[in-house]
């Protein structure tokens, strides 16, 4: 019984590998008609004949005798300078004053550091608080300006650098790994949004954090508490960026399961999740006191859900006419919330039109993150010129994605079901609630590593990256 589940789960995961790939190639393909703007094509297709230039085999095999020979210390070390350098620049040459949510994490950082409290007026639970509680302590230790905070995403893409070569050489190989260091060195959409205060990259850092850190717990068989309580102040902490990483213990316990962990995976579990109540709790007693309702982390949930289903809308954020009975923040919250399922399910037929559309806006382009960057105040030709190489690279990032889909065992990788998962969560949130291209930011990294297998092949035979062969690495 065990092991036909188990060959369901695998099933599940390639049929899900498959039907991602195929709807990011629609949706790259159909954006730009969708848009209505035929120009998009270019930097498209560059992107695609860019990719498939690294599909030829002469070509990976002369970029991974370079990667073999080159030693992981100062490799991993230069590239990280180089993602810290790009990053720097591009906040020393972009816009430095936040915009929209960004500009409310940077406020309400400044109000925490001068004993003011979280929020203001209306919103004292709106907003999830762990952007603005890092950005606090950032301040803390700097200065509390936008320029200064931005700079904690230089820092955070080096370590991504670090912890996607960590993933990659455990589960896929060394010269994966190191092609995943190099995709997160120099992803253009990583980079530019270095550029803003929003809260993906610091999300996708996490995320990230998740997969190595249950890794070594499998790994170690448990041995020691100590990676257990790492994951759960993890996920604690990530909980307050954003809730959608309340239920990932759940998610873990399933795939600790699956690699073969059995009853000690539900140990494992509950000791995250002790860890990540324990974080969480006190926050949520705040809202309590301040609110006199339980609120768990924030009341921007049934708001956003309703902007992206309504009568009105076209599946990203939208002004909308508001239901009647409003008057404070925990209302409004349950009122949208509830406006919304009852539009959804009497718009069935609606509703799966609107999912298409954000498919559309979540995968077919990575340059809307210019609209949170930019918001008109870059010269033209400058912001068309950011979103052109975006696009060129995310095309690329496609192919290498296929390539990986088509040509190795990646998505039959047990041991990055969790990332996987991760992948599908993403998806199917932004199918439900707003899309904008941003929101793929988060797992930007899983897409890297599942493009990494493709790269690292010499020749045109199937790589082998499976549960069964692959030995672990001690970093």
């Amino acid at each position: 019984m065990a092991v036909r589940l188990v060959k369901f789960f695998d099933f599940l995961v390639l049929l899900f590998g498959v039907f991602f790939c195929l709807q990011w190639t629609l949706a790259l393909l159909t954006f730009p008609i969708f848009k209505g703007m035929p120009i998009g094509y270019v930097p498209a297709l560059a992107g695609l004949a860019l990719g498939g230039v690294f599909c030829l085999p002469i070509v990976r095999r002369f970029c991974n005798r370079l990667l073999d020979a080159s030693p992981p210390a100062p490799f991993l070390a230069g590239l990280c300078l180089v993602g810290f350098l790009l990053r720097g620049a591009c906040i020393l040459a972009f816009p430095v004053e936040p915009m929209n949510d960004p500009s409310f994490f940077h406020r309400f950082a400044v109000n925490l550091l001068n004993g003011n409290g979280y929020g203001n007026g209306d919103l004292k639970a709106f907003y999830p608080p762990g952007m603005s509680f890092l950005l606090a302590g950032w301040y803390g230790i700097t200065e509390p300006t936008p320029f200064a905070g931005k700079w904690l995403n230089g820092l955070v893409g080096a370590a991504t650098v670090l912890l996607v070569y960590a993933i990659g050489r455990r589960t896929v190989g060394e010269r994966a790994g190191k092609w995943a260091a190099v995709l997160a060195a120099v992803m253009p959409t990583l980079v530019f949004y270095s550029a803003t205060l929003g809260y993906e990259l610091i999300l996708g850092f996490i995320f990230l954090a998740t997969v190595y850190l249950g890794l070594l717990i499998r790994d170690t068989k448990g041995s020691g508490v100590l990676p257990c309580v790492l994951l759960g102040l993890v996920l604690g902490f990530g909980s307050l960026i954003k809730p959608i990483c309340l239920p990932l213990p759940m998610v873990l316990i399933v795939w600790w399961w699956l690699l073969g962990l059995r009853g000690r995976a539900l140990v494992y579990g509950a000791v995250v999740l002790a860890v990540m109540a324990c974080v969480v709790a006190p926050w949520t007693l705040r809202n309590y006191r301040e609110l006199g309702e339980f609120v768990l982390v924030s009341t921007n949930g049934g708001v956003v859900l309703y902007s992206a289903n309504n009568p009105y809308t076209d599946g990203r954020e939208s002004a909308v006419q508001l239901p009647p009975g409003e008057h404070d923040e925990i209302s409004r919250d349950r009122l949208r919330r509830k406006a919304a399922q009852e539009w959804i399910k009497a718009n069935p037929t609606r509703f799966l039109r609107l999912a298409v559309n954000k498919a559309l806006y979540t995968w077919g382009t990575s340059t809307q993150i210019m609209s949170v960057i930019s918001n008109d105040r870059m010269v033209l030709w400058q912001e068309q010129a950011c979103m052109v190489i975006i696009n060129l690279f995310w095309a690329a990032l496609l192919v290498q994605c296929l390539a990986a889909t088509c040509c190795t065992s990646i998505w039959r990788e047990r041991r990055l079901y969790v990332a996987f998962a991760l992948l599908a969560y993403v998806f199917f949130i932004h199918v439900i609630s707003e899309a904008m291209s941003r929101h793929h930011i988060p797992v930007i990294g899983v897409l890297i590593l599942i493009a990494s297998a493709a790269l690292a092949r010499n020749g045109a035979s199937k790589n082998q990256p499976s549960s069964e062969t692959t030995v672990t690495a001690s970093i």
